[in-house]
């Protein structure tokens, strides 16, 4: 273990220019990958299903969606031309292609929560408070609720990730500090070995 130490801190030594510059293109050929719209929209849909990350992704776009929604609508817009401005906002395009076709639905004349749970790209208490919303006539104050609910939801969750990850961080620490140690004490062993 302590000739792989070495050895690492050797070689990062002397080649962390080139380490350097890999990661730089690296970091760029994704960003000029992920800015082609078909790659991109793959890519988004697949964080959706990346487990924790998805879910926090989908709060988000929600919450975003939902408060651009209702003041588009409070400011008097109609449903369907709100929701084509609303669609802008969200970054995640697996979200925004599904929102396009939720347009597309209301215009041959759906209202907005069905083609939306058919859609499946929004959490299902969103879908039940914007179907309340819509049925009772009061779409834009239950928007603003979806945002307040899915804003506060974001907030508990990325706790919720801090609060797991700092243990993590301590225990990969502690064990990388352990081998270190433990490296050094097996070479002096060994070479008090050698001495006798």
């Amino acid at each position: 273990l302590l000739i792989f130490v070495v050895a690492t801190g050797d070689f990062l030594g002397h080649w962390w220019w080139a380490l350097l510059a890999g990661g730089l293109l690296l970091a760029a050929g994704v960003k000029a990958r992920l800015e082609r719209p078909e790659v991109r929209a793959r890519w988004d849909a697949r964080v959706l299903r990346w487990p924790l990350v998805g879910g926090l992704v989908a709060r988000v776009e929600t919450a975003r969606l939902a408060r651009t929604l209702a003041t588009l609508l409070g400011n008097g817009l109609p449903l369907l031309q709100a929701l084509d401005l609303a669609r802008e906002v969200v970054g995640n395009q697996a979200i925004a292609a599904a929102l396009a076709q939720v347009s597309e639905e209301m215009r041959r004349g759906r209202g907005l929560a069905d083609p939306l749970a058919e859609a499946e790209v929004l959490p299902p208490l969103a879908l039940q408070m914007i179907r309340v919303g819509e049925e009772s006539g009061d779409l834009a104050p239950m928007l603003h609720k979806v945002a307040d609910t899915f804003d506060r939801q974001t907030r508990n969750a990325i706790a919720r990730l801090l609060a797991l990850l700092e243990p993590v961080l301590i225990i990969g620490l502690g064990l990388l500090v352990a081998g270190i140690i433990i490296s050094i004490l097996v070479a002096v062993l060994d070479a008090n070995r050698l001495l006798l």
